[in-house]
């Protein structure tokens, strides 16, 4: 079940349901599912969910890899797949690496969770934070025409580029970390602006992510981690423990989106203010991976 599942084969007792940390890629899916030969949905059927992992059961999410590395003794075609996941493109410096986490049965995410929908996203002006999803808008319909996993490779080189290579975070790409950022409840809103901000690679990110946050509601005592963390509990004084863990979990050696946002969140983290002795002996930070939902119904 588990190789099938991770093959994107259809089987009528698999109830695993994919989930994935990293942003980039479930905005590529998004494109892919609109010329899915089997899907063909419409960007207003199609909804980016977003869930708080801390709130739910600890281990409610499982890594592929390690669920691969448990049972690759067992089955040649699972072994297959996780060489795949190792494996570097053979045009760019990118891996096949998505992030992906799995759950099993019925997971009850309500109240732990926020959605929009495609729709609301793209109107919002994701075309101005990266212009290659303006290019999958015209990915047309049929097997092999989305080039959903090469895609997300391709956008990966610009994390590869030097700073001085890179371009600034446009005023237009601004307004639209807000605006897509806005369509989701305020706990919600500056962990998707840091990915948004993220995904745009900018040259220089400390002002304008600072800036997009003051204009989002103030997080005292929510931060966030782009790894998936079924439960996560840091004080203020142990971040850079927490950082590490957080580039360990998220395999981030081959997923530069996630080590972007974790910078991200580092800029976040050393401009806000910092909490007495007192506050931080009483004070515990729960930190929670957004993930998307990856439905393959």
């Amino acid at each position: 079940m588990l190789n099938r599942h991770l093959r994107w084969r259809k089987n009528p007792h698999d109830n695993l349901v994919s989930w994935t940390s990293s942003l980039l890629f479930a905005l590529v899916y998004i494109f892919h599912l609109r010329t899915s030969t089997y899907i063909e949905a419409t960007l207003d059927e199609i909804q980016l969910l977003v869930v708080d992992t801390a709130s739910l059961p600890k281990n409610a999410f499982m890594r592929d890899l390690d669920l691969m590395s448990a049972f690759r003794s067992v089955d040649l075609n699972l072994q297959k797949v996780e060489d795949l996941r190792h494996r570097q493109s053979s045009e760019f410096l990118g891996y096949y690496y998505f992030g992906e986490y799995l759950s099993q049965g019925a997971l009850k995410v309500e109240g732990h969770c926020q959605m929009a929908s495609a729709r609301n996203i793209v109107d919002g002006g994701l075309y101005d934070i990266r212009k290659e999803f303006k290019e999958f808008a015209n990915w047309k319909q049929g097997p092999g025409s989305a080039r959903w996993a090469n895609a997300v490779i391709q956008m990966r080189e610009i994390f590869y580029l030097n700073q001085s290579q890179r371009s600034e975070l446009s005023k237009r790409a601004i307004l639209a970390v807000l605006q897509i950022s806005r369509q989701f409840e305020p706990d919600f809103q500056a962990p998707i602006a840091a990915n948004l901000i993220a995904i745009a690679a900018p040259r220089y990110y400390n002002v304008p992510t600072l800036f997009i946050c003051r204009e989002l509601p103030a997080f005292t005592s929510s931060f966030v981690c782009s790894s998936i963390c079924s439960w996560l509990i840091v004080t203020v004084s142990d971040w850079e423990q927490f950082f590490e863990e957080a580039a360990r979990m998220a395999a981030c050696d081959t997923m530069p989106e996630v080590q972007e946002y974790n910078a991200v969140m580092q800029v976040i983290y050393e401009e806000s203010p910092k909490p007495t002795v007192a506050t931080t002996e009483e004070t515990i930070i729960k930190t929670f991976g957004p993930i998307y939902i990856m439905d393959r119904s």
